[in-house]
């Protein structure tokens, strides 16, 4: 990559960011398009193989995915969430959806007390699974975040053969996002109408 366009990336993604999150706080009827989302999600045969997920828990316009994770809880797998550590995502076993509090940025999270918790915590190699938010995904695979970099850095920790899912609105989808060399893609992106297999 040339320098000239090494420097347009981040314009050009910063653009996209704002173009998908228009497109994510305009999408109507969340409730019931994020249903349809995330069980699409739950019938793919890969997440009935799995023993730990992790789950985003949404946040302003994101994607709704609590309503999932609520009844996930009590079944055969363990089911995970992140919270921010510093500049990292660490990972949490959740129990109940009662036991978190905002945390930073206003996700939902374990308590300061609880997240030293050695029976809770979870290594990110012990994942075979995890559903990733973002502002916007293409239908390669490819991931626009927030920008921060969290997911990220997580998602460089997985073992080799742990399933990355990106989950949003179809609104989200664009064209082509371009890449750099810290971004980490999807191997599918799921959304109300389709599962895009890259």
């Amino acid at each position: 990559m040339s320098e000239a366009l090494a420097r347009d990336v981040p314009l050009h993604k910063a653009r996209l960011r704002r173009a998908a999150c228009t497109a994510r706080d305009g999408q109507p009827h969340k409730d019931p398009v994020s249903r349809l989302a995330c069980e699409r999600l739950l019938a793919l045969p890969q997440y009935h193989h799995a023993q730990t997920a992790a789950w985003y828990l949404d946040a302003r316009s994101e994607l709704r995915t609590r309503g999932a994770v609520a009844r996930e809880l009590g079944g055969p797998r363990r089911i995970v969430i992140p919270y921010v550590a510093g500049r990292e995502l660490e990972l949490w076993r959740l129990e109940t959806l009662a036991e978190l509090g905002p945390g930073r940025f206003g996700i939902l999270e374990p308590g300061p007390g609880q997240q030293g918790d050695p029976q809770r915590r979870v290594a990110p190699r012990e994942l075979d699974l995890v559903v990733v938010p973002g502002v916007g995904f293409d239908r390669l695979g490819n991931r626009l975040g927030a920008g921060c970099g969290y997911y990220d850095r997580l998602l460089a920790r997985l073992r080799p053969g742990a399933l990355r899912i990106g989950l949003c609105y179809e609104a989200q989808l664009l064209e082509c996002i371009p890449t750099q060399a810290h971004d980490v893609p999807m191997n599918l992106v799921v959304t109300e109408r389709a599962v895009y297999r890259p």
